[in-house]
C-alpha cells in the first residue's frame, strides 16, 4: 500500500530561529552530527537557532548524508533538501 502525504515546511537558513529548526538539528544529529569514537565529530547543539554551526551541518548532510540524491551544498535547507532529510528520516536510514 503506497501512501502519499503532502507537507508544507518553511525554507530555512542562517538567521532563522523556531521549532522547526530545533527538529531540524535534531536530525542532522543522527545523519551528520553523531560522534564516533575518535572522530572529533561533535552534534549540534538543538536551541533552535540556525547559526553557522547548523549552516555547516546542513551542507554536510547536503554534500555526504544524501547519498545517491544531488542536492545543491548551499546551507539553505528547501524543498529537495527536506524531502531527502525526511525520506532517510522516516525510512530509518542509517547515516552516511
Amino acid at each position: 500500500m503506497d501512501t502519499h502525504v503532502s507537507l508544507t515546511l518553511p525554507v530555512l537558513s542562517k538567521g532563522a530561529e523556531s521549532g522547526t529548526v530545533f527538529r531540524l538539528q535534531q536530525m542532522l544529529n543522527v545523519f551528520v552530527g553523531h560522534e564516533e569514537k575518535g572522530s572529533g565529530i561533535q552534534p549540534l547543539k538543538t536551541d533552535g537557532v540556525f547559526g553557522p554551526e547548523t549552516e555547516q551541518k546542513v551542507k554536510d548532510f547536503q554534500q555526504f548524508g544524501a547519498e545517491g540524491a544531488p542536492l545543491a551544498v548551499d546551507g539553505i535547507v528547501g524543498p529537495a533538501t527536506w524531502t531527502t532529510l525526511l525520506t532517510m528520516w522516516l525510512s530509518g536510514l542509517e547515516p552516511g
